[in-house]
């Protein structure tokens, strides 16, 4: 299994300290490997639109992951379950996904930081509606197996690639909207020890408790009861941390 925690904290003097301990921290402890992770300057508008596109992304986020489980099922049909086949061949931008996600650049080719965020936002998603179309396709996989594996690689890789953009965009507008304006945030990509993910979480709270105080209260008091949080739909408490957490996982392609 791999996963990743993509975090985003203020870019004030204290987070700076605290996310330079926890760099030092988890790579001492072995708790996580941590990775730098840049998000390009977007172009924010009003906050009403960022409000409005929070709820837009979290439903596209949803979607194309579906699209992309869907792409490897179709891959380990056509390739009679062999995973590691799977593995293979389901790249992004031709590298295999764990490079692609922990040396993520923004594409600027694609995805022009010089468009409004809402603009931004739709040309991801009309990229993740094109790929569900591929759930509608049927092919004679023993006339056309290579035809349509190299069909799916494409699909994969460009579905993918769409999906992690989506995530830079969640962790951009959370940040904006829990943090406020100017844009001020840094971002920092770590891949928890999965043994261990309780420790990290709770060494995350200890140096970054102090930027919302009431998330660790909440989550022991009423771990029932969902959160409204702005710029989020409704989350619960074991959700919601006093840091932007979004978690991206590969498990699906992993082998086992």
């Amino acid at each position: 299994m791999t996963d990743f925690w993509l975090i985003s904290v203020p870019l004030d003097r204290t987070s700076s300290q605290s996310l330079e301990k926890l760099k030092h921290s988890v790579a001492k402890t072995k708790l996580a490997s941590s990775f730098k992770f840049s998000i390009p300057e977007l172009k924010v508008g009003t906050l009403d639109i960022l409000l409005g596109v929070s709820d837009d992304l979290s439903k596209l986020d949803t979607q194309a992951e579906r699209v992309m489980q869907r792409t490897a099922q179709c891959m380990a049909e056509v390739m009679e379950q062999a995973s590691d086949k799977v593995v293979e061949n389901a790249l992004a931008n031709g590298v295999d996904l764990v490079s692609y996600v922990t040396k993520f650049q923004w594409d600027r080719a694609k995805y022009s930081t010089a468009l409004p965020f809402k603009s931004l936002a739709d040309i991801i998603a009309k990229v993740e509606l094109q790929k569900r179309e591929m759930s509608r396709l049927l092919v004679d996989k023993k006339e056309q197996y290579g035809t349509f594996v190299r069909w799916l690689k494409v699909n994969f890789s460009e579905v993918f690639v769409a999906w992690i953009h989506l995530k830079v965009l969640e962790v951009f507008v959370e940040s904006v909207l829990r943090y406020g304006l100017p844009v001020s945030f840094q971002a920092l990509l770590l891949q928890p020890d999965k043994k261990r993910t309780k420790k990290l979480r709770e060494q995350l709270s200890s140096l970054f408790g102090h930027l919302d105080p009431t998330a660790s209260a909440m989550i022991s008091s009423k771990p029932e009861v969902a959160l409204d949080v702005p710029g989020l739909s409704a989350v619960s408490p074991q959700d919601y941390y006093s840091y932007i957490c979004v978690q991206i996982s590969v498990t699906l392609l992993d082998p086992s």
